[in-house]
């Protein structure tokens, strides 16, 4: 028989077949990109850092900011991912992005409304991290690779007081979980950066302790969660809302801080080259001030326990940027 292929065959098989043949290369396509889906390293929560400008917040050059945050090398290794949105009242997505833990800090208003309410409050009550748990966090987390015998209250955030075994240790731990996406194996580099993600970690965090120790007038966003929510509930919600407050008061976080007020970041005497404008970064919409804008941490702990805390080097940047405060 003769199976030899010519051009007037193939023609033939073309001018018949023609259907099948484009069944066959779609089907083709759908098989590679399912495998390239399934075999894909896909991020954590952590590796994909998110900040988001409300629909009252103007962003002046994100892609300005964006380059400075990567250029000064703000976030550690683990972070692969580094992405904004601008939120719109007409399409404002935040509920469904958090809702599968899609986000980090939000650049948002603390001005209040004509009825009565104000959007950070709102935020805060259902998603808010108050700065002072995310310090007194981030402390506990690095305790956790002390060395035995250390007793100081802030020994955490000198390097040299921890325990590199433990950190090592950790690593072996959280690493065996998934795989790199930079790195073939979780070999001696990665635990080296890992060694450097901690020791940037203490002084990230010793500089936000210092921010929170500061006295400068009208800096932080101060609020005791729930008041909101309990003001704007239905009578039957009332009590519910009522011990939320008490809750939050007894545990010590009455009038917490839960933003930074960009308005009050401002040089006081220091070296003042290279920084910016905060208007620079942000504006509060319709205005050519950043009167009212405020910046907020999102609490996903649970789903980050080890990345949540690069949330403290993005406020840190912010302020460095445009202030001497640290």
């Amino acid at each position: 028989m003769d199976n030899k292929l010519t051009k007037k065959r193939l023609s033939d098989f073309l001018a018949y077949e023609w259907i099948l043949t484009i069944i066959i290369a779609v089907a083709a396509i759908v098989v590679w990109e399912l495998v390239y889906t399934m075999s894909a390293v896909r991020l954590t929560v952590g590796q994909a850092f998110k900040y988001y400008y409300d629909e009252s917040v103007t962003a002046v050059d994100d892609g300005r900011f964006y380059d400075m945050l990567k250029e000064n090398g703000t976030f550690s290794y683990d972070v692969k991912e580094l992405s904004s949105e601008t939120l719109t009242s007409s399409y404002n997505v935040l509920s469904t992005r958090l809702s599968v833990y899609e986000g980090d800090v939000i650049f948002t208003d603390c001005t209040e409304k004509e009825d009565g309410s104000v959007r950070a409050k709102d935020l805060a009550d259902t998603y808010g991290y108050n700065y002072e748990r995310l310090l007194s966090d981030a402390k506990n987390y690095l305790a956790g690779f002390l060395k035995d015998g250390a007793t100081g209250e802030w020994d955490m955030l000198d390097y040299g007081n921890l325990d590199e075994s433990k950190i090592e240790a950790h690593f072996g731990e959280r690493s065996g979980k998934r795989v790199y996406k930079n790195s073939l194996k979780a070999g001696e580099i990665s635990v080296a950066d890992e060694k450097e993600r901690i020791k940037k970690l203490c002084s990230e965090t010793a500089d936000f302790k210092k921010l929170l120790e500061c006295d400068a007038e009208n800096l932080f966003f101060r609020y005791t969660r729930f008041e909101q929510s309990l003001a704007t509930a239905e009578e039957r919600n009332k009590p519910n809302y009522e011990k939320a407050v008490e809750d939050e008061k007894n545990a010590g976080r009455e009038n917490a801080i839960y933003g930074l007020n960009l308005a009050a970041l401002k040089c006081y005497g220091g070296d003042t080259t290279g920084k910016k404008e905060v208007t620079d970064i942000v504006k509060y919409v319709g205005t050519t001030e950043a009167d009212g804008v405020t910046l907020l941490v999102f609490d996903f702990k649970s789903e980050q326990p080890d990345l949540q805390y690069e949330a403290i080097a993005f406020i840190n940047a912010v302020v460095r940027a445009c202030s001497d405060i640290i």
